[in-house]
């Protein structure tokens, strides 16, 4: 199961903590690593071999720039260019990105480059490939994402993709500390992971699953117009008969054990929660498979001391590949738009 396990409570916050303040020098020390890369990459193209000037504004320096910043492949450097702007007569491919590399940072250089400052800038081997592989590619595995889930290796916290409060990644160490729910370890402290595979369904993908299969929901209660609750979904004793029904939330005879209670006013309470009393119906037999797995499996779940409450907050991303996703608040669960819903 894609398990959400609490963190060690003996694991202090990381907000403070030694993990935190070593992880602020390593991000400064990389930090002055890629300032002084870039300084030296850009101290010593060959801007001349291009016909421009080192030091004046123009495509071939900004080319430059993009280049030793992001040491990104040919490809990408030219859509950036390109969505910027920064072209001169014709817009950018990876053919011209290569060639000005090529031009700015020559085969002949590589071996005076000083090797403590990491990749020669003129490097355009596999390592300067795009990831992924092209369009066609890429376009042609639709799949669903991957069910795997987040490990901290601080406090051992496990958690399902969409748990809240693991949305946003904290980009600088002052920020705070986001990623871990429990010790608050950041995604970018590399004390993170992502966990094996494991069973399918999280117990986000169950709770919405007990929302998108649940029965056709009636009418109020002809009784008294409250709203109707469904019943007997999740007692042990009903494991095996898989009755349910819809029933008025304003009756219930067993409410009160009191034995002083007049009988009359319990038999009238009987009358009223019998009355509203209506069989679920399923949109499929499928359906109604779908909705008593989710049952069983958040039971099994809970009777091992897993976390199987859904938290407000939590998000289901569908898993046939189109986006589509759901975020659960105090309303129920409610569809994200997505970037090609029209309005």
């Amino acid at each position: 199961m894609v398990r959400r396990i609490r963190g060690s409570a003996d694991v202090g916050p990381y907000d403070g903590s030694p993990d935190q303040q070593e992880a602020k020098r390593k991000w400064a020390e990389r930090e002055e690593a890629h300032r002084r890369f870039v300084a030296k990459a850009l101290e010593i193209a060959e801007f001349a071999s291009l016909g421009v000037d080192r030091h004046s504004p123009s495509p071939i320096r900004r080319l430059a720039e993009l280049s030793a910043e992001t040491m990104a492949d040919p490809q990408t450097i030219a859509e950036l260019l390109n969505d910027e702007g920064s072209f001169r007569e014709e817009p950018w491919n990876t053919i011209t990105v290569m060639s000005c590399i090529e031009q700015l940072w020559p085969h002949s250089g590589y071996f005076a480059w000083p090797k403590e400052f990491g990749t020669y800038p003129g490097y355009l081997g596999g390592l300067r490939d795009r990831m992924g592989g092209g369009e066609v590619a890429s376009n042609a595995l639709r799949i669903g994402p991957g069910r795997s889930q987040q490990r901290c290796i601080r406090c051992e916290s496990r958690w399902p993709p969409g748990w809240p409060g693991t949305e946003r990644e904290s980009t600088y160490p002052g920020e705070p500390a986001t990623g871990c729910p429990d010790c608050g370890c950041p995604w970018t402290s590399s004390g993170l992971v992502r966990g094996a595979d494991a069973r399918e369904h999280s117990i986000i993908d169950l709770h919405w699953m007990l929302y998108r299969f649940a029965p056709r929901k009636p009418g109020p209660c002809p009784v008294c117009g409250a709203e109707r609750v469904l019943a007997n979904s999740g007692r042990p004793d009903w494991i095996i008969i898989r009755q349910l029904d819809w029933a008025c939330s304003a009756a219930d005879p067993w409410a009160s054990p009191d034995p002083l209670v007049p009988a009359g006013r319990r038999a009238a309470e009987m009358e009223h929660y019998r009355a509203a009393l209506e069989p679920a119906e399923w949109e499929s037999e499928a359906a109604h498979y779908a909705y008593w797995m989710a049952v069983d499996v958040l039971r099994v779940a809970a009777a091992n001391g897993e976390e199987a409450e859904l938290p407000l907050g939590a998000v289901y991303e569908a898993l046939d590949g189109s986006g589509q996703r759901w975020v659960y608040g105090s309303g129920g669960w409610r569809p994200v738009p997505t970037e090609h819903d029209d309005g």
